[in-house]
């Protein structure tokens, strides 16, 4: 446990030493929920440029609530885990339809998207709750002071040494907003999981850990799920055919090259590309193909499943839409160099 000087060094340190961010020199509701959404398994130093462009086109709920999913995941385009962007979208709607920013952990919990964290989170730093919050910063410097090697956000003795925690810092005058940020910050800058900086951590005395600190907490190994997937590059004058992944699909709302399954044609390999998502490590195999035979018939559907796009203006897409166009060109600039030369040509 943090005694009362811990907390007063801890929190002394933070307002003097803390981090200049966009949502922490305006503070309001809808800024640290934003702010939050996007932190989720994201560095502060991308998220900042994506904050800073999602605030200038929807400043507020309203707007963003008025605006299409397209457009959202347009500007959430390169942060990865798409569903986070559909939450707040869905959750923009009905907060706006309520008429108020929820103000109580339950009211928050009850938002798409919304779990402890984000809802104490918010509470404290919004609105003064002394709401406990637990993330991989806060399970860090609790591992080490209390030296436990075994640890993970689900565990009850984390949650209530943060709720012990806030609630003392509360009663020494100290505010939750500066209390949770002080800990996310320590964890964020200095007790850092590959080099810790010990010697200028403000509670370094009272850590059990501090001596060993790399023994706290255990790593946990990734398991990561190999997926190989074929993709069709399927050209139709200056466009390219794309599919939308539907309600309830991995990536959903997003475009992409349509796979094999959806256009039955061989196709010629072209490239490869390997991608991160998740935990998901995927090889993907790109093949240029011609148009089916039925693709009027198609696009003219009410629901259209394949629709054309200018490469130059694509719909809301993720990396594995970039990428895969990044590989085609590359290996188009290397077989129009080798053709130049008079060179055989391998793809």
């Amino acid at each position: 446990m943090l005694q009362e000087m811990d907390i007063k060094r801890l929190t002394g340190w933070f307002e003097k030493d803390h981090r200049v961010m966009p949502w922490r020199t305006e503070v309001t509701p809808y800024r640290v929920w934003i702010s939050e959404i996007m932190l989720q398994q994201t560095q502060v130093a991308a998220v900042i440029p994506y904050f800073e462009q999602f605030m200038k086109e929807f400043p507020d709920v309203a707007s963003l609530a008025s605006a299409s999913l397209d457009e959202v995941l347009k500007l959430w385009a390169g942060l990865g885990y798409y569903s986070r962007a559909r939450n707040i979208k869905r959750a923009a709607e009905l907060i706006h339809s309520s008429g108020t920013f929820p103000s109580t952990v339950p009211d928050l919990l009850a938002l798409p998207g919304i779990g402890p964290y984000t809802a104490g989170a918010i509470a404290s730093i919004v609105y003064g709750i002394p709401a406990p919050i637990v993330d991989g910063n806060v399970i860090r410097v609790f591992a080490r002071q209390m030296a436990q090697t075994q640890i993970s956000s689900s565990r009850e003795e984390v949650w209530n040494w943060a709720r012990e925690q806030v609630l003392e810092a509360k009663k020494m005058g100290i505010s939750p907003r500066i209390y949770n940020q002080s800990v996310m910050e320590l964890g964020a800058t200095l007790c850092t999981p590959k080099s810790p900086d010990c010697g200028h951590c403000p509670v370094s005395k009272s850590c059990k850990g501090s001596s060993t600190p790399g023994l706290y907490p255990k790593p946990v190994s990734k398991r990561w799920i190999e997926v190989e997937e074929d993709r069709l590059l399927i050209r139709v004058g200056p466009k390219i055919l794309l599919t939308q992944a539907r309600v309830g699909e991995w990536r959903a709302g997003l475009w992409d090259l349509p796979t094999r399954e959806q256009v039955e044609e061989p196709g010629v390999l072209i490239a490869k590309v390997k991608l991160i998502v998740t935990r998901h490590k995927i090889l993907r195999k790109i093949y240029s193909s011609n148009p089916p035979s039925d693709l009027k018939e198609r696009l003219r559907g009410s629901e259209p499943e394949l629709q054309l796009f200018d490469e130059n203006l694509l719909p809301a897409h993720g990396t594995g839409l970039k990428k895969s166009l990044q590989a085609v060109r590359t290996t188009d600039l290397r077989v129009g160099q080798k053709a130049k030369a008079g060179t055989d040509v391998h793809v």
